[in-house]
């Protein structure tokens, strides 16, 4: 069974694990190759990671659920005043 600690002089499980799993998905969601992944503009790379991450959480209830919570938070602006009402400068210790 692999270890769980990190081994501060090879730490390339981490590389594999995140920066290989991500080409893979660009590749496939791009329908390309490795290397052409690879000379791939930074932000195309990402619009394409972006994608591939998108319609894999699509694939399950749950992630479908996250994308959701993601949306409305992005979109929903936050009450400052209820905020300071609740939370406010002096209930924390500082002026106002």
């Amino acid at each position: 069974m692999p270890s769980t600690e990190s081994n501060s002089e090879d730490d390339t499980g981490d590389f594999f694990d995140g920066t290989l799993y991500n080409i893979a998905l660009v590749c496939e969601a791009a329908h390309t190759d490795y290397n052409t992944a690879l000379n791939m503009p930074c932000d195309l790379f990402q619009a394409h990671l972006k994608n591939a991450v998108v319609t894999k959480m699509m694939q399950s209830e749950q992630g479908r659920k996250q994308l959701q919570d993601y949306s409305r938070f992005n979109k929903t602006q936050p009450d400052i005043k209820k905020l300071d009402r609740i939370f406010g400068i002096e209930k924390i210790g500082g002026e106002k």
